[in-house]
């Protein structure tokens, strides 16, 4: 099972309820998942056996300027160990939204080494439209210990992703809409709109079915034709505020990429850095 994980990063409903006792399910709703907030989403109606991740609150560093910034790892270790995470103990995410907070989690699990994690392939919508029992209130697991070993390969500081940019040392992904990307000037009017120099663009939203699943075929045919799976170059993901950035390295690692780095604070750290330029034009 953990050897089955660290290789096939996106599982299916059917194949979770046929694993419910054999790993570890985390509940990364976030609040603008849906009404209320992530926890109130969560005991509403949840996956049973799934215990809830505060990913905006206790897994967000509160002190940064920027939303979701990890928290150390040595606090990480604390508060995955309080849900039950081990590890050697396989873990399962996802989210009552559009699987991008469930994305982030993986990608935090992942940040500080713990290799056999995937997301649910629909969420908790999918979970729902396949009829699987559901459960209320809330779950707790029994506290064990987690040994967290950040892999600074998997995150980008601001620095690194401008030196990227200026060398051309690592193909840069831009997750964000083609139209973002583009930059058709946003409803706020910001002057520091584009994409920056050298990213190639990967629109997430196009890559998610109309039932909210990922279609494989075409993200497989969206990362083949920015040379994702080709080059040697190191690849850095990003977005507008880190999450969807998440979900582009997840779409990697399910075709063999699994060493993406993601850009923490994307488009919010680099638009508010006025020396740092701005390209426009379509990919």
């Amino acid at each position: 099972m953990y050897s089955l994980l660290q290789s096939n990063p996106i599982v299916s409903a059917e194949w979770l309820n046929g694993h419910l006792n054999d790993v570890v399910i985390i509940d990364a709703t976030t609040s603008t998942c849906g009404n209320g907030t992530g926890r109130s989403v969560y005991e509403a109606g949840h996956i049973p056996g799934a215990v809830h991740a505060d990913l905006a609150g206790a897994f967000s560093d509160q002190k940064s300027e920027f939303p979701f910034t990890p928290v150390s790892s040595a606090d990480f270790a604390t508060l995955a160990s309080t849900l039950g995470i081990g590890n050697d103990c396989p873990v399962v995410v996802y989210d009552d939204g559009s699987m991008m907070w469930a994305t982030r989690f993986w990608w935090n699990l992942r940040l500080e080494g713990h290799t056999s994690v995937a997301v649910l392939d629909g969420g908790m919508a999918g979970w729902r439209d396949a009829h699987y029992l559901i459960a209320t209130g809330m779950e707790t697991r029994y506290s064990t210990s987690f040994t967290a070993e950040r892999n600074d390969a998997l995150i980008a500081s601001t620095e690194q992703v401008a030196e990227a940019s200026r060398a051309g040392s690592a193909l840069i992904i831009d997750a964000r809409p083609a139209t973002t990307y583009s930059g058709v000037p946003s409803p706020k009017g910001s002057a520091r709109v584009g994409h920056i120099p050298g990213a190639v663009n990967l629109p997430v939203p196009e890559v998610l079915g109309a039932d909210g699943h990922i279609d494989t075929q075409a993200a497989k045919e969206k990362i083949e034709a920015i040379g994702a799976l080709e080059t040697d170059l190191p690849v850095i993901t990003y977005c507008e505020g880190v999450v969807a950035a998440s979900l582009a390295a997840l779409l990697l690692a399910s075709l063999g990429r699994f060493d993406a780095a993601v850009y923490d604070g994307s488009m919010i750290a680099w638009r508010a850095d006025e020396s740092l330029p701005m390209s426009r034009g379509e990919a």
